[in-house]
């Protein structure tokens, strides 16, 4: 291994001779507590991440993109189980594109190289050998190659960018230069700690800036001021005041800062450039560009977009115009001029199906803000002669009366009265828009409607000649074309001369012909709607399409086309939303994929597209060796997702091998995600047979109970068989708790007598009483190992200290009310909370107070982990404070009181609410790593046991979740309800249940949990 330090031999000499020589191998950088590692592989660089998988480039890159905070990152490999191509596991969480891995992901990659390159006192070794493959960002070839930055290439930009350094620091002023250093050393103190006024230079640079001359000038007229000027000018950038610079100089500037990758200057000098120019499309081009990485405000980017817009218009560049109105609509979703732009450019392109959603939008938006924009837009963009606008257009009209200009909408009205004369629309349609008309022009509306029934006449009168014209013709044809009979040949050889064409019109058919054709046509119109009812959409179109309207009247005509409208336009658009939902599915978006297929199943439940509709499901807590049935038949689960047919709803059954089987309903128009909780069947259940009051609890192979009249028994836990049974003297009870310490168990009465009695035959070796006038004891004796002592807490606040051996008190404080929470004993001493607010830290061996925090509440949840105490509140505060100091180092917000916290890794810890929800959160900031609701008995703590978290719920359920990602691993179900999980040992979880007895399951866990 080569081992260096850049002060005796830079980095790029290292990388340079390395490369020569074609050396292949990892190459570790560090710099203070940052690390990086590179691996040189065919004279290429490629960034990897560390030995312990910890420090890399990609998170640094990801957050200045604003994909993935730090934090963010850390919790998302954590939660995917730390896998080794971090960047793959990303793209496969959708959390990053392909596209941006090898674009502006790339970019920051390599300019972290070149950071590294900077560092100044760092120390680097370069292992040869082959590059562990495990430690690369990218398994993907085509990201590890674009990923791979050549060496030649990034020592050239190295050494360029140290030249530029030395140009910048060449031009700037010295010291001399800068405060005139002609004077003694104490002036040019004086002059360095700002005690002698420069009010009077700073004045005159502010003049210079004043005058419309280049900066290069100023810089040469005023060089002892120069740096005052530079720095003048630095301020002037970074508070986009630019005023003092040419435009020359802003472009130089401005290229200089694209070169350096200093997005927010370079923002700046584009906005001064647009100032001076407006007209510089080039210049906006370049500044939407760099705004649309950075996120900036919308309104600016926007305005941007819509001179881009202008600019492409005025240029005949009409799909590029398109391109920023669509941008711009995006940005302003809200905004209805953006959005009245955007049609009319759509309109203007030809794109039919889009100008009509955006109609839709912009009519929705009209009636509730500015009608009259909206009525503009809908305006240009319809033709009154075109029978598919007329909706538009009424609704057009709709809004200029809701805009209060009704001349506007009688003139609109009139117009498409005008068009409709050539545009062949039905009676019905002309008189309801002449009634349209009505409530402006009295005598516009009974004209067009006395020339609309005329029109009508005409046009009835003129088809009926039209029929009986034809109908003569096509009988002279038909009695032309006959040949004469044998009688009439012999009775006239000669040819008969030809019929005559008189136009005599057609019988006139009866009234009973009449009556049946009338009841045909009912029928098929009737057909067609009986269908529509039935729900066979597809079936009434395919019948209405196939009636003659030629044979109807105008109105049964219109009624029939507008139905087969209607069906067409539904059956469309549930084939639209069942494509969307299809790419969604394809593209892995499963949850967006199902919720699309619920709306199309509550929106379109009538399509042809829902038959034999599988929508996916996605499997809570489902385990990978499970077997899934639907209805009886075996079904495939793919990564935890699942199809279901969506026309019923489907009984799922899920089993597993030493799991009771699990059965629910699973109906897709319903829901997304199913909770699949396969239920433990333990190995063994035994029943202890002694009424449970105080905590139980498990020491060794013995359960130890205890009961209010003072009756202490311990049961084998292998068969829950009585071991040995103690009757406390008097009246005593053990209400007061039950711990152990060594071979040896303490039990505390509510009166505060203490018993120490003998493990393995439970025979007392001694007892002591408190004395009258320390109250009740409520809370369970606790253990302070640090001082082999033990704390016991009364109800009128005391703190006392017994010994271990003799029960001896060592010292006792009064700190006030005491709640419900028991002390917790720390590095630092003792932390006890009081009901009136606050925490207090005692010594562990003289019981004096170190410390005091007021937390203005009740805290109803105490712990200590990491050298800091977790506190919970009953306002559902959860804060952490120094165990050393007790200064607050980070407050949180759950929903409701905490009742418990439970340290579940030396990172992390479990808070519990009295409603019952978990939420899982980092001890260092307070951060929530997940949630889970109702997995738990409010008033109940959960057990951590073997990788494992126990929580018990009212109805009878005991949760297995898994700590880190707080999955239901399985659960079991008791025929009562349970009310903690109080203690777990050797495979086996001690629980009570409401009717107070004790009940040991044996579950077989294995050692570490993780693998149930």
């Amino acid at each position: 291994m080569l081992q260096g330090d850049s002060r005796n031999l830079p980095l790029q000499g290292l990388v340079q001779s390395l490369d020569l020589n074609r050396q292949q191998g990892t190459l570790t950088v560090r710099c203070g507590r940052i690390e990086r590692s590179f691996a040189l592989i065919g004279r290429s660089l490629t960034p990897i991440t560390s030995s312990d998988r910890r420090n890399s480039v990609l998170p640094d890159a990801l957050a200045r993109l604003r994909i993935l905070e730090t934090e963010e990152y850390q919790n998302v490999l954590e939660s995917l189980g730390n896998p080794t191509a971090p960047g793959d596991a990303l793209i496969e969480c959708q959390l990053l594109e392909r596209e941006h891995a090898v674009g502006p992901l790339r970019t920051l990659l390599l300019e972290g190289v070149h950071e590294v390159f900077e560092w100044q006192a760092a120390h680097y070794s370069f292992e040869a050998g082959e590059v562990d493959r495990t430690r690369f960002l990218f398994n993907d070839p085509q990201i590890e190659s674009a990923l791979a930055f050549a060496v030649p290439s990034i020592l050239m930009e190295v050494a360029r960018r140290e030249d530029e350094w030395a140009r910048i620091r060449n031009t700037i002023p010295s010291r001399h230069q800068i405060y005139r250093l002609d004077c003694s050393e104490e002036a040019y103190n004086a002059i360095a700690e700002n005690e002698i006024d420069t009010a009077g230079q700073r004045e005159q640079i502010r003049r210079l800036l004043e005058e419309p001359r280049p900066l290069s000038s100023l810089i040469e007229e005023a060089p002892a001021a120069a740096f005052h000027l530079l720095l003048a000018v630095r301020n002037l950038i970074e508070d986009g005041h630019l005023q003092a610079l040419t435009i020359s100089e802003k472009e130089d500037l401005a290229e200089r800062l694209r070169n350096k990758r200093q997005n927010g200057r370079l923002a700046a000098i584009y906005r001064s450039l647009l100032e001076d120019d407006a007209d510089n499309h080039e210049i906006t081009r370049r500044l939407v560009l760099l705004l649309e990485q950075r996120k900036v405000p919308h309104p600016e980017l926007a305005e941007l977009h819509h001179r881009l817009a202008c600019h492409h218009g005025e240029s005949g560049d009409q799909e590029s115009a398109l391109r920023s109105l669509r941008r711009r609509a995006e940005i302003l979703v809200d905004d209805l001029d953006a959005q009245a732009n955007l049609l009319i450019a759509v309109d203007a392109a030809g794109s039919r199906n889009e100008a009509r959603s955006l109609r839709a939008r912009i009519v929705e938006m009209g009636l509730q803000e500015n009608p009259a924009v909206a009525a503009e837009a809908i305006e240009k963009t319809c033709d009154p002669g075109r029978r598919e606008d007329l909706p538009w257009l009424e609704k057009c009209s709709e809004l200029w009366v809701a805009a209060d200009e009704p001349e506007r909408a009688a003139a609109l009205l009139r117009k498409v009265l005008e068009g409709s004369s050539n545009a062949g629309l039905p009676l019905a349609v002309l008189r309801r828009l002449a009634r349209r008309l009505e409530a402006f022009d009295d005598k516009g509306a009974a004209r067009w409607l006395l020339t609309a029934d005329r029109k009508h006449r005409t046009d009835s009168e003129r088809n009926r000649s039209l029929l009986v014209i034809g109908a003569v013709v096509l009988l002279g044809i038909a009695f032309a074309s006959r040949g004469p009979t044998p009688s009439e040949a012999e009775a006239s050889p000669t040819s008969p001369p030809p019929p005559s064409l008189a136009t005599t019109p057609p019988p006139t058919p009866s009234p009973v012909q009449r009556f049946t054709a009338e009841i045909d046509i009912d029928r098929l119109v009737s057909k067609g709607l009986g269908l529509k009812k039935e729900g066979k959409y597809q079936a009434a179109l395919d019948h209405f399409s196939t009636i003659d309207r030629s044979r109807l009247g105008p109105q049964v005509a219109h009624q029939v086309l507008q139905e087969a409208e209607k069906l067409q336009r539904y059956i469309s658009s549930a084939r639209s939303l069942f494509e969307q939902a299809t790419a969604l599915e394809v593209n892995g978006r499963i949850i967006e994929a199902s919720r699309t297929y619920r709306r199309l199943l509550s929106e379109y439940p009538h399509s042809p597209t829902t038959a034999g509709l599988m929508v996916p499901v996605v499997l809570n807590t489902y385990p990978a060796d499970a077997k899934v049935l639907i209805d009886g038949k075996p079904a495939r689960v793919e990564k935890g997702i699942l199809s279901v047919p969506a026309e019923k709803s489907v009984g799922i059954e899920v089993s597993r091998s030493g799991f009771e089987n699990a059965r629910e309903v699973i109906d897709a128009r319903t829901g997304s995600r199913i909770d699949v909780f396969l239920q433990k069947i333990p190995e063994r259940t035994i029943s202890i047979g002694a009424q449970v009051d105080a905590r139980p609890l498990l020491a060794g192979n013995l359960v130890i109970t205890g009961s209010r009249n003072g009756s202490i028994e311990a049961h084998r836990i292998s068969d829950g068989k009585l071991d040995w049974r103690h009757q406390l003297d008097g009246i005593g009870d053990a209400l007061g708790g039950i711990t152990r310490i060594g071979d040896r168990i303490v039990v505390v009465t509510s009166d505060a007598h203490i018993y120490s009695l003998s493990l393995k035959t439970g025979e007392p070796i001694a007892v002591r009483s408190l004395g009258e006038g320390r109250g009740l004891c409520r809370i369970a004796p606790v253990p302070n190992l640090l001082a082999a002592s033990l704390l016991l807490v009364t109800s009128r606040g005391w703190v006392i200290s017994l010994d271990n051996e003799d029960l001896s008190q060592e010292w006792a404080f009064a700190v006030g009310a005491i709640g419900e929470v028991a002390p917790v004993t720390t590095t630092e001493g003792v932390a006890v909370a009081t009901s009136s607010g606050d925490i207090l830290i005692l010594d562990s061996s003289s019981g004096e107070e170190r410390w005091r925090l007021p937390v203005g509440e009740r805290v109803s949840a105490l712990t200590s982990s990491g050298g800091q105490l977790l506190f919970g509140t009953h306002r559902g505060r959860i804060a952490a404070c120094s165990v050393g100091s007790g200064k607050i180092n980070w407050t949180s917000q759950l929903e409701t009181s905490v009742s418990s916290i439970v340290e579940i890794s030396r990172e992390n810890f479990v808070a519990t609410t009295v409603r019952g929800n978990l939420s899982a959160m980092v001890v260092e900031s307070g951060k929530i790593l997940w949630k889970r609701m109702g997995l738990s008995s409010g008033g109940t703590a959960p057990l951590l046991h073997q990788g494992i978290l126990f929580c018990a719920t009212a109805d009878g359920r005991l949760n297995a979740l898994s700590p880190r990602l707080g999955e239901v691993l399985w659960t079991f179900r008791s025929e009562g309800p349970l009310t903690a999980p109080v203690a777990a040992a050797r495979g086996r979880v001690l629980v009570c249940d409401g009717q107070r007895r004790a009940h040991l399951l044996s579950l077989q866990l294995p050692d570490g949990g993780q693998q149930l």
